[in-house]
């Protein structure tokens, strides 16, 4: 409503339409003459008066000194660039007004359009917030079933890795207790796989879990332990296996604990047990030797009981006495070797 009050308001000042033609050369001509003479400062984009440099370029200062004797000629001054300043509205408010009535066609033209493309963008918006209503019934009769179900079956999948992950949590927890059951029944092979299993896991499916993150340096160390305990152990079967009595039996003494001894050290590559083996067996083979000298000197009355030193009482023996001692050290060297044949079978 306010355009259109414009556009005749517009229509009174202008020429009609059918002398536009011939009116227009001049009108354009005389609207350049009169725009000029407004100062270019008016015309800048950046026109702003609360510019101290743009205000008093528009108004001096000097206007609106009240210093005495010259009160009159500033009001006349101040007077004449009030209507100045009139004068330069009214001009741009001509030309304004020329503009628009020279589109007024076009500017009516586009409020009709405007019209019509607020009806369009409503009918348009109707038309979809039916289709959407449409699409909503369609989703929840035909897709919120089955993709519920697709959800559901999602879930229970992860569900179900997350409760193989937890189990397998459990197992690995209960990892070194495990290992110190197996380790008091000298099952250390088992212990060994138990150990070299939970690294795996910890290093494929449980990487990156941090309750675990010292579990794997733990298990070093605890591998390490098992090492020397292995060690030590065959150390002291050894030992055990070459000094019993010549009287007991050749067989293997304890033949699946010396099993799981080779087992566990040949796993770890500690091959090292078979240096410990050849000292255990040259220390016994000493051993020997002095304890049947030792026997036969004792049981010999004709050796001086002044003279401390056995060597010095071995050459006092006769040659049935030499005989005799001989015949006893390689009947114990032969069952200490049948052992040490048995032991090396089971190792081999």
């Amino acid at each position: 409503v306010q355009k259109e009050k414009i556009h005749e308001k517009c229509k009174n000042i202008c020429p009609p339409k059918d002398a536009f033609d011939r009116t227009l050369l001049h009108t354009h001509d005389k609207s350049r003459t009169d725009l000029e003479q407004v100062p270019k400062i008016f015309m800048k984009p950046d026109f702003a008066l609360d510019d101290p440099l743009t205000f008093n370029a528009v108004l001096p200062w000097s206007h609106f000194n009240t210093a005495s004797g010259k009160a009159n000629r500033d009001a006349a001054s101040s007077k004449l660039l009030q209507e100045k300043l009139s004068h330069y509205l009214d001009i741009v408010e001509v030309n304004i007004a020329h503009q628009i009535s020279l589109r007024s066609e076009a500017f009516f033209h586009a409020m009709t359009s405007q019209h019509e493309l607020q009806d369009y963008l409503k009918k348009t918006s109707q038309a979809v917030k039916m289709l959407r209503d449409k699409i909503g019934q369609i989703d929840k009769v035909m897709c919120e079933g089955s993709l519920k179900v697709l959800s559901l079956s999602l879930s229970r999948n992860n569900c179900i890795k997350a409760y193989n992950k937890l189990k397998l949590m459990a197992t690995v927890h209960q990892t070194q207790p495990t290992v110190q059951l197996l380790l008091s029944t000298s099952e250390f092979v088992g212990a060994l796989d138990l150990i070299a299993t939970t690294q795996e896991v910890l290093q494929q499916e449980l990487q990156g879990i941090h309750s675990f993150r010292h579990l794997g340096s733990q298990l070093c160390e605890l591998e390490k332990l098992i090492d020397k305990m292995m060690i030590a152990e065959f150390s002291a079967y050894s030992h055990n296996d070459l000094t019993r009595p010549p009287e007991e039996e050749c067989q293997i003494l304890e033949e699946e604990r010396l099993i799981s001894l080779v087992f566990g050290l040949l796993k770890q590559r500690k091959l090292n047990f078979f240096e410990i083996y050849r000292d255990e067996i040259i220390i016994t083979a000493k051993n020997i030797i002095k304890q049947c000298i030792v026997n036969e000197v004792s049981q010999t009355e004709e050796i001086d009981k002044d003279v401390v030193k056995l060597a010095d009482q071995m050459r006092m023996l006769n040659f049935l006495q030499w005989f005799e001692l001989l015949k006893n050290i390689f009947s114990n060297f032969i069952v200490f070797l049948k052992r040490i044949k048995g032991t090396l079978n089971v190792i081999r």
